[in-house]
């Protein structure tokens, strides 16, 4: 069956070159004039201030602070973006943060039967056991800081941790043990008993009763996984800052924004974390999250700190006390260290939280003198809060401190 031509009688008629010419004219002047009377609002403060307003509006960026917060690893969790646009939201940012978090704590505690370093703590095998390129390069991490803090840091020290009951084990010891008995639990510690590889990612320990314990680097990780995804979305433009602290440990980017988003200066604020006071908690006050007393300000842009001390996690038998941070030479705690300088506190500033976590677990460790020559030919912030007799606090700081803007808290 044929198609029929239309007939010239049926086609529309094709409109004059005129008419589309002037058609054309219109529109050009149309977007001129729209053009022009745009730009000449631009210039307007009132309709710039409108249209800041409508922008705010359109994207959440109000100059305030969203804050989100919950339990993770043991302690609590808090995530904070300034300028946030709508996309992020306060169920959003809790969901990200909490899915991040659960990942790690799911990978790396031990209080966690199912987690991979669990896994690997109790295989007896002395072949290469697979783990995820999380695992490995925190392990990874850890290594490389135990090498360089002479074995200060070291996350096979789960043993002892176990053994002076600040592992998953809460019951506190009824006496101090005998130096025969920490010998024996010593005897299977050792970072050079441990290894890692990146590619494939594995851990291989040289003897059975290996075990491993992040728990003093895992929370600076998942600070930083967190902070990294934040710095994603920062550079997108879609917030103006973020801070994301776990247990103290924090890393920030960006700036905090304040309630005036029509002020330039007052956009461009640092964020302000608290160097806590270590003064000895008893274990109820730490369980009831006592509030605590800042001996310092500090004002950050972009970086991170992490604090260790044993103010808040600590036993007490016959009248002495010790924290769980544990000296692998000695198998002790390093309070109990003889003539040691009771140390309250260390906090280290870095780019990332994870390293940060470590070095300031090992300065513990080593003491004042020690850590602050490591910290200097490092080149890295660090401050101790040391414990005097008379119940006070005096600081001693690595020189490269002097760089870190930070105030002292007007003592009550």
């Amino acid at each position: 069956m044929s198609q029929e031509n239309p007939s010239k009688e049926n086609a529309e008629p094709a409109a004059p070159a005129s008419s589309v010419f002037a058609l054309c004219r219109t529109i050009l002047i149309v977007a001129l004039v729209g053009y022009l009377g745009f730009t000449f609002l631009k210039t307007n403060p009132q309709f710039r201030a409108m249209l800041q307003k409508w922008s705010d509006a359109q994207t959440g960026a109000v100059g305030g602070v969203l804050s989100v917060g919950g339990e993770t690893m043991g302690t609590y969790w808090n995530v904070k973006v300034s300028n946030p646009s709508r996309k992020w939201n306060e169920s959003k940012l809790a969901e990200t943060a909490r899915e991040i978090f659960d990942r790690v704590d799911a990978l790396m505690s031990t209080y966690r039967a199912d987690s991979e370093i669990s896994l690997f703590n109790r295989s007896d095998s002395l072949d290469w056991l697979p783990v995820s390129a999380e695992t490995a390069g925190v392990v990874d991490l850890a290594q490389r800081v135990a090498a360089e803090t002479g074995g200060a840091f070291d996350v096979t020290v789960a043993p002892l941790v176990n053994f002076w009951r600040f592992g998953p084990e809460k019951e506190p010891l009824a006496a101090f043990p005998s130096d025969g008995e920490i010998d024996a639990v010593r005897a299977k510690v050792g970072y050079t008993k441990l290894e890692v590889r990146l590619d494939p990612p594995a851990l291989k320990k040289s003897i059975p009763e290996l075990s491993i314990d992040l728990s003093a680097v895992a929370k600076g990780y998942a600070v930083d996984a967190a902070a990294d995804r934040l710095a994603e979305e920062l550079n997108k433009g879609a917030l103006s800052g973020f801070m994301v602290d776990v247990g103290g440990e924090v890393r920030c980017g960006g700036v905090k924004g304040l309630a005036d988003p029509a002020s330039p200066e007052q956009r461009v604020q640092p964020w302000l974390m608290g160097i806590e006071l270590p003064i000895d908690a008893a274990p109820s006050d730490a369980q009831a999250g006592a509030p605590p007393r800042l001996a310092r300000v500090v004002r950050v842009q972009s970086g991170a700190i992490a604090t260790s001390g044993g103010a808040r996690n600590a036993f007490e038998i016959g009248g002495k006390r010790f924290s769980h941070i544990i000296d692998p030479a000695t198998g002790k705690p390093s309070e109990l260290a003889d003539g040691a300088p009771r140390v309250g506190s260390v906090s280290v500033f870095l780019p990332t939280c994870a390293r940060a976590d470590a070095y300031a677990t090992a300065l513990c460790v080593l003491g004042p003198e020690k850590g602050i020559a490591l910290m200097n030919r490092l080149e890295i912030p660090a401050l101790y809060q040391m414990k005097n007799a008379d119940g006070t606090f005096s600081d001693l700081s690595s020189d490269p401190f002097a760089n870190i803007d930070s105030e002292p808290v007007a003592a009550e």
